[in-house]
């Protein structure tokens, strides 16, 4: 299921994820409703299949990135909590402190 509603997106350049190679670039995005969504291309073909294959999975296409809600990425691979919870802390602060304008390169997957 694509999402269609006005997003805030935020870029991350070299992300540590714990136990990985350093991400260098992902996406997160807040939604109207104060989701929190990353990118699920740092986490593998696995997760981000999963995804894919979802049927009410809200999913934000962004310059070919797939961004999933941070809940759901916290179910699929939980020993990364830690580092979820602090992109989904910086998601929110920065969020509220843009302006909310609709990006327009965002696409409907």
């Amino acid at each position: 299921m694509s999402e269609k509603e006005p997003i805030s997106i935020i870029a991350f350049r070299e992300l540590s994820l714990p136990g990985s190679n350093p991400i260098p670039l992902a996406y997160g995005a807040l939604d109207t409703k104060n989701r929190a969504h990353f990118s699920a291309e740092p986490f593998g073909q696995g997760v981000l299949s999963e995804a894919i294959r979802s049927e009410t999975l809200r999913i934000i296409a962004h310059r070919d990135h797939h961004l999933v809600p941070i809940s759901w990425l916290m179910i699929q691979v939980p020993r990364q909590q830690p580092f979820l919870r602090r992109v989904q802390n910086r998601i929110q602060k920065e969020a509220r402190t843009a302006k909310r304008v609709r990006d327009p390169e965002v696409e409907p997957f």
